[in-house]
């Protein structure tokens, strides 16, 4: 048996939360996806914008909007297979735009509170 070294990727969740501060202040239940990037310790603050999905994302002047902002992706459940691809490339899609940040709701039937 041959030895080799290799590298492999470790995502490691670190804290985690979201408060939403307008119009009122609420704590927000979240959890953040696996491989997602690191704010470095830094809060990032910034007004939101909806979309339920990425072609409503880029129709119309859409995508240019999304600039400097928060996007939700809030795609309504269909089945599983047909909306997990917004959890999959939410971060994608709002950085083609120059979104700060993506959220999702619960790609699930029901809501789970995240």
């Amino acid at each position: 048996m041959t030895e080799q070294n290799t590298t492999v990727p470790r995502w490691v969740r670190g804290e985690e939360w979201a408060t939403m501060l307008s119009p009122r202040v609420k704590k927000l239940h979240m959890v953040g996806l696996g491989m997602s990037n690191s704010t470095m310790g830094r809060n990032i603050t910034a007004n939101v914008i909806v979309f339920s999905g990425y072609d409503d994302m880029m129709a119309g002047d859409n995508c240019t909007r999304t600039q400097g902002k928060i996007v939700l992706f809030n795609t309504i459940f269909t089945t599983y297979g047909g909306t997990v691809n917004t959890r999959t490339n939410a971060a994608v899609w709002g950085a083609e735009c120059g979104a700060v940040a993506a959220l999702i709701r619960s790609i699930g039937p029901f809501s789970m509170q995240n």
